[in-house]
């Protein structure tokens, strides 16, 4: 997935244990940072969207104007009956736009 600047998305996330997608009913809670931004399960904006069993991070048009830079880490943290299981750090690209303000 690329990210345009001054768009607003929700980016969707499948996380995986063992090739099997992990659910909201697996876990004791999800937290993925996407750059500068982090977004949190149970108590944050994150979401289990089970109909495609992905999480769901909502970034604003202001969100995606705060990017600096052609690339955006990201990394994906669970916990699991107490343990703590981080996934790679991954890079996402950036794609500019002409409209350089927010709507």
């Amino acid at each position: 997935m690329d990210i345009i600047k001054g768009e607003s998305y929700t980016v969707p996330f499948v996380i995986k244990n063992d090739g099997v997608p992990v659910t909201n009913n697996d876990v004791d809670g999800v937290r993925i940072r996407l750059g500068n931004q982090i977004a949190y399960y149970p108590d944050g904006t994150l979401e289990f969207n089970p109909e495609d069993s992905t999480w769901d991070f909502p970034m604003t048009q202001k969100n995606t104007y705060s990017i600096i830079g052609k690339t955006i880490d990201y990394q994906v943290q669970v916990k699991i009956n107490g343990d703590i299981h981080s996934s790679k750090e991954t890079k996402i690209k950036i794609e500019e736009t002409m409209f350089k303000t927010e709507w």
